[in-house]
């Protein structure tokens, strides 16, 4: 899994969502896939140093108000 946020960290360097400038299906996908790393594997520090990007997206995705709205608090 941490091989797999790693290249999605390099892809999303500069970008706010996956694939586009809104949210889609690829981010959907992605922040089910990543939902249980980031409630408990990736610690603070890792998420910070090691995947600021997929961190920062990550964020962004859970607080979309959509998301928010059908899946609580992330």
């Amino acid at each position: 899994m941490k091989l797999v946020a790693k290249v999605l960290d390099n892809h999303l360097k500069g970008k706010q969502w996956i694939a586009g400038d809104s949210i889609t299906l690829a981010d959907l996908y992605a922040g089910a896939f990543f939902s249980s790393a980031f409630q408990t594997v990736f610690d603070s520090a890792y998420r910070t140093k090691a995947v600021p990007n997929l961190n920062a997206w990550f964020e962004n995705f859970s607080s979309h108000q959509p998301v928010v709205k059908r899946c609580g608090k992330i």
